[in-house]
């Protein structure tokens, strides 16, 4: 069973601490044209039923919470480039994103309850604005 297949199952009861977007079980540096690799964000493996599919992603987004809880990177934008690869999802496999989003809601609507996430965004926001005014003055 690959790593994908355990994780989707939701076989393997305890998860490391992920630091590495590479050690996502969806991400994957795949060939591309002319033999170059290409990392791709949302590899998933076909799935035998939507709903199979929709668990499997609940299980994804626990582990892409916890990459994000370790990593230097979060806040880079990883996010939206899930985002392009799930677009690029037919039929059953269209059920990993909305297991996947599903889930990061649920997360989203208690840390919003638990959180001063007013201030926190508004801190975010400040700081934007201040690496792109540092970045236009550099120009």
């Amino acid at each position: 069973m690959t790593k994908q297949q355990s994780h989707a199952q939701g076989q393997e009861q305890t998860t490391p601490k992920t630091v590495s977007i590479m050690d996502l079980p969806f991400v994957k540096d795949e060939k591309a044209k002319g033999g170059k690799s290409r990392r791709n964000f949302w590899s998933v493996p076909k799935a035998e039923s939507y709903g199979q599919a929709c668990n499997a992603g609940r299980i994804y987004a626990r582990e892409y919470l916890q990459y994000l809880q370790s990593s230097p990177m979060a806040g880079s934008g990883t996010t939206g480039w899930l985002v392009k690869g799930m677009a690029k999802c037919k039929g059953n496999e269209r059920g990993y994103a909305v297991g996947f989003f599903s889930a990061l809601e649920e997360f989203l609507s208690y840390a919003a309850e638990n959180v001063d996430y007013k201030t926190h965004i508004n801190h975010s926001i400040i700081r934007s604005v201040e690496i792109s005014a540092e970045a236009y003055n550099h120009e």
